[in-house]
């Protein structure tokens, strides 16, 4: 069992050393880990997304946030800028971070957003 809480999304149990209050609390064994730490490679901070795939996995940088990695469609470290605001930091884990983990684990990941029902003939 992991030291830090677990939460539940996208079918995933996700112990976060960060805490997700937006997310639904579960005590069932992890499948993704998130800890706070150093990144194999920093990229050059800049103003811009960074993201880098690679046999080691996707690591990169997101300007308001600081460098990740994404390991082996389990792991997710971060290594935030300091004073970095925690709703940023949040929405990067829960969006874009967890997306990575989806893709590395086989599933097609869509945002909702892109998808446009039409029946024909209905009214």
């Amino acid at each position: 069992m992991s030291a830090f809480p677990a939460y539940t999304a996208f079918a995933l149990t996700i112990a976060s050393e960060v805490p997700l209050p937006e997310l639904p609390r579960v005590t069932s064994e992890p499948d993704v880990e998130v800890h706070i730490g150093d990144v194999t490679e920093r990229l050059t901070p800049g103003d811009a997304l960074q993201v880098v795939i690679d046999t080691a996995g996707v690591h990169g940088w997101i300007p308001t946030v600081g460098a990740f990695e994404v390991t082996a469609g389990r792991r997710i470290t971060l290594a935030p800028l300091p004073n970095v605001d925690e709703r940023s930091l949040r929405l990067a884990i829960v969006g874009p971070l967890l997306g990575v983990i989806l893709s590395q684990r086989g599933k097609f990941v869509l945002h909702a957003s892109t998808v446009v029902l039409r029946t024909f003939g209905r009214r």
